[in-house]
């Protein structure tokens, strides 16, 4: 019995071991998401200020958008 045993538990320790190394890849720290996201939205400020600068984006199809709406 006690080599099964022993033998469950190193069976278990390597798949804890493989979890262990897999971690890291499928679920990483929000910590360094967010720091990662905030990187890239500091080299790219571009965005905002373009879409301000833009005119109303083409009312006439959210006016569309809202009859289709109201036919459904």
């Amino acid at each position: 019995d006690s080599f099964v045993v022993s033998a469950e538990r190193e069976f278990y320790t390597a798949i804890e071991q493989e979890l262990a190394k897999l971690k890291p890849v499928e679920e990483a720290p929000p910590d360094e998401v967010h720091e990662e996201h905030d990187q890239f939205t500091e080299m790219k400020p571009q965005p905002v200020p373009v879409q301000a600068e833009l005119p109303n984006p083409s009312p006439q199809k959210e006016k569309a958008k809202d009859k289709g709406k109201e036919k459904t």
